[in-house]
């Protein structure tokens, strides 16, 4: 990699622990030290190094880092799941606001730090990721990928004293991510219901659809056309705070008071237009994650 010079945008792809963020990092610092304004997209939304999990963080430098987290996130979008997997739809929208609001401060470079899902179905999401942002490059670590013609497929080796870390150390460092952006002023209020959107299942319980229902059973359970959800799940989701579009803040909703059309939440900032819900649920206490929305 030390003779390629990179312009445009490059997609970093690999496996979980295959040395991703080094590597992004490497070429960040590697470009800057040349004089070119660069941008990371931080997309790897299940081990954030820019933003907290399950956000899609943007940082534009022109100076080296030591590493990803010691960027500001300038601006941030809210999928509100830890892979792309579960919501393939709203990762490339918000991969490609980003990449968008990336070229609004005109980089020479714009760096995607992609998630480690290479296989069954990843390399599809790779490819259409590729497609919607127009990528030029992409940078595969140990990946075997084939992309349409005008992208120039780079294949690096594994960089040096990458250490694969366990299921514990990647929920620890998650959960470090949410404390440092969430912080330890949160404000309590009530939110309208009709401010609050992005999870479908939720949004069908509020409206009162009638196909999902909250009901005290252990496990999602189905019954004729209607599906039971597990009420302890029905708290503690957290969210994203939005104003005119760009986001503003996150929270996290601590419980919904249908009866009042409100839900009580904690918030960074009651500076927001919408809230935006994802799967991902977070014990407001501790600041740690807990059992996610099930996927329906």
């Amino acid at each position: 990699m030390g003779c390629i010079n990179l312009e445009g945008i490059a997609l970093i792809i690999g496996e979980i622990d295959s040395g991703k963020t080094t590597l992004t990092t490497y070429l960040l610092n590697k470009h800057v030290t040349n004089g070119l304004s660069t941008c990371v997209v931080d997309a790897d939304i299940g081990q954030s190094s820019i933003g907290p999990p399950g956000v899609i963080g943007l940082s534009c430098v022109g100076l080296p880092t030591p590493t990803l987290e010691d960027l500001h996130m300038m601006s941030g979008y809210f999928v509100g799941c830890n892979s792309p997997s579960q919501c393939p739809g709203r990762f490339i929208s918000g991969v490609s606001a980003m990449v968008r609001e990336a070229f609004s401060r005109t980089p020479g470079l714009v760096l995607i730090d992609m998630p480690g899902w290479v296989g069954d179905g990843g390399v599809e999401l790779i490819r259409n990721v590729a497609d919607a942002v127009g990528a030029d490059y992409v940078i595969s670590i140990g990946t075997d990928v084939r992309l349409r013609s005008g992208v120039k497929v780079i294949n690096v080796s594994r960089p040096k004293y990458v250490r694969a870390r366990s299921k514990d150390e990647r929920r620890l460092l998650r959960n470090q991510a949410l404390r440092r952006y969430l912080g330890d002023k949160l404000i309590n209020m009530n939110v309208e219901l009709g401010r609050i959107m992005g999870n479908s299942v939720i949004e069908c319980i509020i409206n009162n659809c009638g196909h999902y229902v909250i009901d005290d059973v252990p496990e999602v359970a189905r019954q004729g056309g209607v599906v039971k959800i597990p009420s302890r799940l029905f708290s503690n989701i957290f969210v994203g705070l939005s104003r005119r579009g760009f986001l503003a803040g996150f929270g996290i909703i601590k419980e919904f008071n249908l009866k009042e059309g409100v839900a009580n939440a904690v918030v960074t900032t009651d500076y927001f237009d919408e809230v935006v819900m994802g799967k991902l649920r977070v014990d407001p206490g501790r600041i740690e994650e807990v059992e996610p929305f099930p996927l329906l």
